[in-house]
């Protein structure tokens, strides 16, 4: 029984550092291995302030089992301020996963954080919270692969930690969920969710708690904590989640808000130039709920517009 923190060390092939804090809290009994982790892109506040408050709230003689904690995996990006990706290498540590130990700097990171502290868990849960120019509803992603067990058991997970939008996604069709954290973890066995909750780079009281309440409920869930989790009656499952970018560089103009229904051939907005000439019109390419949206005008070739969850219908186990 017993809880410490440290930061985890580690070298690239190219001579650079690697490092992120870590946290432990060993119950006095035994029991499952739960792995939290936050920060894996460095500015998504929310869900780096519930993983330390985790780690402060609990106390090892209420635990039983082992509760991991990394609360910034991503040190580089929240030092920096750095949106979405490592700045090292300008690589997104949720498209690498589970990285190799030979890469680049995040690759190397991936497969770290990967190797020592998400592979051997029995529950994982990786908290994320709308970055600087990105607003959403809270939802959280669940990988439906080839093992039905995990699939529904990280279905449970999403269930009780509480968020009402489900999305389902793969590793085929649609968008794809390759590289990601929660989906590789799934992979090899380990039932894991995403959870979104926060925005625009934002840290709010209302945020930290509901990542924190959703926290504390899977805890209780898997017999980590005692007490009754709580699980709402109503949830909307996605098993599309379509993603629109940009197809020029200029100034976007969005006519869409987050959590709107949306119809097919909706205009959701528009591209124009710095003169004003309008050079794309956003349509929606099916209806849907719009989970999340790019607040910032300025906008890439390719760049990320928004997204939109088809619903599921029936039952989302089948």
């Amino acid at each position: 029984m017993k809880k410490y923190q440290r930061f985890a060390a580690y070298m690239t092939d190219e001579g650079e550092a690697v490092s992120f804090p870590v946290c432990c809290v060993e119950g006095a009994v035994p029991g499952p291995v739960v792995c939290v982790t936050a920060g894996v892109h460095g500015c998504e506040y929310p869900g780096i302030s519930a993983a330390i408050r985790l780690y402060q709230r609990l106390d090892p003689q209420d635990v039983r089992g082992t509760v991991r904690i990394v609360p910034i995996v991503n040190m580089g990006a929240f030092r920096e301020r750095h949106m979405f990706v490592c700045p090292e290498d300008e690589k997104n540590l949720n498209r690498v996963m589970p990285g190799t130990p030979e890469g680049s700097f995040s690759e190397v990171l991936a497969y770290h954080l990967f190797e020592d502290y998400i592979r051997g868990s029995d529950v994982y849960l990786d908290l994320h919270g709308g970055d600087m120019v990105e607003d959403l509803v809270p939802f959280s992603l669940v990988h439906r692969g080839k093992d039905d067990a995990v699939f529904r058991r990280s279905l449970e997970l999403a269930e009780y930690f509480g968020l009402e939008h489900i999305v389902l996604t793969s590793d085929s069709g649609g968008w794809n969920d390759k590289g990601t954290t929660y989906a590789n973890a799934a992979k090899i066995g380990i039932p894991a969710i995403l959870a979104e909750v926060g925005h625009i780079g934002q840290l709010t009281a209302e945020h930290v708690e509901r990542h924190l309440k959703g926290l504390e409920s899977v805890l209780r869930h898997v017999g980590v904590l005692k007490g009754t989790p709580e699980k709402k009656r109503d949830y909307t499952y996605y098993d599309q989640f379509l993603w629109l970018r940009s197809t020029t560089e200029g100034f976007f103009n969005a006519a869409c808000k987050v959590g709107q229904n949306v119809t097919k051939g909706q205009e959701l907005g528009f591209v124009e130039n710095c003169f004003g000439e309008r050079l794309e019109t956003v349509t929606a390419p099916a209806t849907g709920d719009v989970l999340f949206l790019t607040t910032s005008p300025a906008m890439k070739k390719d760049g990320l517009l928004l997204s939109i969850g088809i619903e599921k219908t029936g039952d989302p186990r089948a």
